[in-house]
């Protein structure tokens, strides 16, 4: 009964595995592919902002306008960098220990802003998106200006179109996956935007890329729950795996109903040559006032004090045949 149930099992779980590789894993891994490309496009882009504008913060003019709190500089410079970095929506400069937040210009510099360039000089902060919610929704990036000493003396900042990464997101052609662009936070994190067939979305997502140099991910899901973890770790593997512990948990179970079903048969224990005596069966031989049992002529004497009851009697000698 118990091969039987296992080889169902076994059939049941090999059928599912075939029909999922056969139906929906290669959807996902096309799915995956797409989204695959596009955290790679965000990256890049990323990547070469930054590079930019690190190299705009080793600027010699930049960092004399700092060391001298020259504010008409720095404004001169401001309009420089914008145009020497692609794309952005305005840049700002700012003297360390000066920071303040502005709201009077677009996109404006929030107090989140003004906490993206604290954290400026004590590393690289990632890109985020800022005042996703308003009007001035924009990417905030962030990089220290050193002086030639190499102590952080100022921050450069640029803001970039918000909406870039919306059109980045609506480049994702397949239909058969559902895709969210999320912002890590603190607390649960933030949908920036998401693209495909809401119906698609079926609990949490069968996978998490994230992106990197910023506080972005890109959760994904597939049809059916599809897990598709094959591009960065083997799925294959871990298949079987799983169905070798679910084979096993299920042949103990069924152990388990079988001894319930058919204990085994208790044996009764016998005990031979070992009776416990009372001193009152034992004769007590006088003359060498030790307590002795006679069991018939003989020829071997054995102690057997340990099958005694009485306190009274601590050395005894059985004479047998």
């Amino acid at each position: 009964m118990s091969k039987q149930l296992t080889t169902v099992i076994l059939l049941f779980l090999l059928g599912s595995s075939v029909a999922t590789a056969d139906g929906e894993q290669p959807k996902a891994n096309v799915a995956l592919e797409s989204v695959m490309s596009l955290s790679k496009r965000i990256s890049r882009s990323v990547q070469s902002h930054f590079s930019s504008m690190e190299a705009l913060a080793k600027d010699k003019e930049l960092i004399t306008a700092i060391t001298n709190e020259d504010n008409d500089k720095l404004t001169e410079l401001s309009a420089a960098f914008q145009a020497r970095l692609r794309g952005s929506l305005k840049v700002r400069l700012y003297i360390r220990g000066q920071e303040v937040a502005d709201s009077d210009t677009t996109p404006a510099c929030s107090y989140a802003c003004i906490e993206t360039v604290h954290a400026a000089y004590e590393g690289k902060p990632p890109a985020e998106a800022l005042l996703f919610r308003s009007a001035d929704a924009n990417i905030t990036m962030a990089r220290g200006i050193k002086n030639e000493h190499g102590r952080v003396i100022g921050a450069i900042v640029a803001h970039y179109p918000y909406n870039e990464l919306k059109g980045e997101i609506e480049k994702l052609t397949t239909g058969t996956m559902f895709t969210e662009l999320r912002q890590r936070v603190s607390g649960p994190p933030i949908v920036l935007f998401n693209h495909g067939d809401r119906n698609i979305k079926q609990g949490a997502a069968q996978k998490i890329i994230r992106i990197p140099q910023s506080k972005w991910v890109i959760a994904v899901w597939t049809p059916g729950g599809v897990a598709v973890e094959t591009y960065e770790a083997p799925a294959l593997p871990w298949m079987y795996i799983i169905l070798g512990i679910i084979v096993l948990i299920a042949g103990i179970a069924v152990l388990i109903i079988y001894r319930i079903k058919h204990p085994p048969a208790v044996k009764k224990k016998t005990i031979k040559h070992a009776e416990v005596l009372s001193s009152e069966a034992i004769s007590y031989d006088h003359e060498h006032d030790s307590p002795t049992l006679i069991m018939g002529g003989g020829a071997e004497e054995i102690d057997v004090s340990k099958y005694l009851k009485d306190s009274d009697i601590t050395s005894v000698k059985i004479k047998i045949k």
